[in-house]
């Protein structure tokens, strides 16, 4: 298994971007622009089974959030102007902040931020207070609050405001027999630093990480 990542400069935009995905797809999942600003996204199937069809799908609908945004709370706002086709979580970042948006197809958009330790962990189900997920949400340690949880487990035993890079790998890359959220269905993992612009990518059956930045020649 593969990804690939294409660098745009979009005409009428000053900020350009790269993204992240599979051989042959051109929606937006993963990506980051040119002042920093990281976005990802999740999966909300565990929240809701909703769709609707009429509306833009929301991968699509992140081009304007990298296209746009220079901040995350920019971010946000472009986000809360677009409809969601169904459920979703973005996680948003930039050098000071990161958020994690949880988009509800006929539900306002609810945000969380990072604990007192500065960790932020998202899965695909949501969690915050009065959203009621489907049941199959929780079921076994591969589990998206299964997962959750053991991310944050791992998070709590880092010293507050100490993860770095390679903390940040370790985590991500500890398996649910290990105690930890990776699993078969992880396909790629990314970590990114927007204060430098950064990302490092690792696809599954591959144990090497590839940094990329995101700089003008």
């Amino acid at each position: 298994l593969g990804f690939v990542l294409t660098f745009f400069q979009p005409e009428g935009s000053e900020l350009e971007f790269a993204t992240i995905n599979y051989p042959g797809c051109f929606y937006l999942t993963t990506g980051m622009n040119s002042t920093g600003v990281f976005v990802e996204l999740n999966a909300g199937i565990f929240a809701s089974a909703e769709d609707n069809p009429k509306i833009l799908h929301n991968a699509w609908a992140l081009w304007h959030v990298l296209t746009q945004a220079k901040t995350t709370d920019q971010a946000v706002k472009i986000l809360n102007t677009l409809p969601s086709r169904s459920a979703y979580i973005i996680g948003i970042a930039d050098s000071q902040k990161s958020v994690s948006f949880e988009w509800g197809c006929h539900k306002s958009c609810a945000l969380s931020e990072p604990n007192s330790t500065g960790f932020l962990a998202m899965t695909n189900h949501f969690v915050q207070p009065g959203w009621q997920n489907l049941p199959i949400a929780d079921g076994g340690k591969i589990s998206s609050v299964s997962r959750r949880c053991a991310i944050v487990r791992l998070a709590e035993k880092v010293p507050p405001h100490s993860a770095n890079l390679d903390t940040m790998k370790r985590i991500i890359s500890t398996t649910v027999d290990s105690g930890g959220a990776m699993w078969d269905g992880t396909l790629f993992q990314v970590v990114a630093i927007p204060e430098k612009k950064e990302m490092h990518i690792r696809c599954r059956g591959n144990n090497t990480w590839e940094q990329f930045t995101l700089s003008k020649p």
